[in-house]
């Protein structure tokens, strides 16, 4: 190497080829020998330090190539084999690309679990630590001061509702955090009767898809070549592993219990409106100690029309006599809040289990994370029939 390189500063001072050509032979000089180098003396890498420096030396030699050598270009960095995420059928959401189209499911389905609660299904964990997590609730609250500003408008608009009349409730996703359990539940069984090659639904999938809709739809939106009876059969199915995994494991969103004691202090008139079946419904009344604070409770299917039509909020009000124009509603799902759009109603969007654009694009007038949020205590203050009675 020592050699080579007198070699080349004798050739520089001596020969009258131009400047440019010597760089050029010393330039596949220096190539050819950090090659061989790489060949004969392999760095042994036993760090992530170690790798990192490496990385770093090997970048400043090429980089320096590559400064000398217009006609090299880099390639992507994007891996040409990254696994596509299901693409969202409601609105975009931050996971999920827009040039990723879903990839296609396979919904043949030969036979249906004969019993969720036995099997498999007893594997099933509730820790769902990767479905809500404090990342998700760190970058929240990092985009809080935007959310607050887009939402400045809208929550002004609210304060039109005084006098406050009545306040209705989803019960899903809503009074507690449910969603998990659901989507525990139709992952496991989807996977048993082979979904999608037996691939097993993402969150984002259940989010986009699932999360929100009554089982009629979605026994014909996931089983479309199957007997309608029997695509009912899997949801009532599904519906069963639920209660067995939600049963004594339901709480109720941060400042639940203060909200429902601020509603009977003032009495307030309310109602539980729910696309859940009525069994599923009145356990999560009951496991959070609710069954009677709510004296009315809707159930989606008995109306003539579920979710995201209008009909069971304009039931709730019916029953209870509240006006729209007096009312506002709860809600954390995109066909909720278009159901109460519909209807003519205010509705507050929890950030539960949808991202808040998906919310937003629905119509809901204000987002918030629990019933502790500092919007939602503000609102009410501003809207207290008590304080407006004094």
């Amino acid at each position: 190497m020592v050699a080579r390189q007198k070699l080349i500063h004798e050739e520089e001072q001596q020969s009258p080829l131009s400047t440019h050509l010597f760089l050029f032979i010393k330039r596949c000089l220096v190539d050819l020998d950090l090659e061989q180098s790489k060949q004969n003396n392999p760095v042994p890498l036993k760090s992530r330090s170690d790798r990192r420096q490496h990385r770093s030396r090997e970048s400043i030699v090429f980089s320096e190539i590559a400064c000398r050598r217009p006609s090299v270009r880099c390639k992507s960095e994007a891996s040409e084999h990254e696994l596509p995420m299901y693409a969202s059928a409601r609105g975009s959401q931050p996971h999920v690309s827009a040039q990723l189209a879903s990839p296609p499911l396979d919904h043949s389905t030969v036979s249906l679990p004969s019993s969720p609660c036995s099997g498999s299904s007893k594997s099933i964990s509730v820790r769902f630590s990767g479905y809500k997590n404090q990342a998700t609730r760190a970058h929240r609250r990092s985009v809080a001061v935007a959310a607050d500003m887009s939402a400045a408008g809208d929550s002004r608009d609210l304060q039109k509702l005084a006098p406050l009349e009545a306040i209705l409730f989803d019960i899903d996703g809503t009074l507690c955090d449910s969603d998990p359990f659901h989507f525990l539940a139709f992952r496991e069984l989807l996977q048993q009767v082979g979904f999608n090659d037996g691939v097993p639904i993402t969150e984002e999938f259940y989010s986009a898809n699932i999360s929100g809709w009554h089982n009629d739809a979605l026994a014909g939106q996931l089983f479309p070549e199957l007997e309608h009876d029997k695509a009912m059969e899997f949801m009532d199915n599904k519906e069963a592993l639920f209660r067995k995994l939600a049963a004594g494991e339901l709480k109720g969103l941060d400042g639940l219990q203060d909200l429902c004691k601020w509603i009977e202090d003032r009495n307030l008139k309310r109602a539980a409106v729910t696309n859940a079946p009525r069994a599923n419904a009145e356990l999560v009344l009951s496991l959070l100690g609710l069954t009677s604070f709510f004296p009315v409770l809707v159930i989606g299917s008995e109306c003539e029309r579920a979710k995201p039509s209008p009909d069971p909020y304009l039931k709730a009000l019916e029953l209870i006599g509240a006006s729209p124009d007096h009312t506002f509603i709860f809600e954390d799902s995109a066909s909720g809040v278009q159901a109460g759009v519909a209807a003519g109603v205010a509705v507050v969007g929890l950030t539960t289990g949808n991202p808040e654009k998906v919310l937003r694009d629905a119509g809901a007038s204000l987002l918030i994370e629990d019933f502790q949020d500092p919007k939602l205590l503000a609102m009410l203050q501003e809207l207290d029939p008590a304080a407006a009675e004094k």
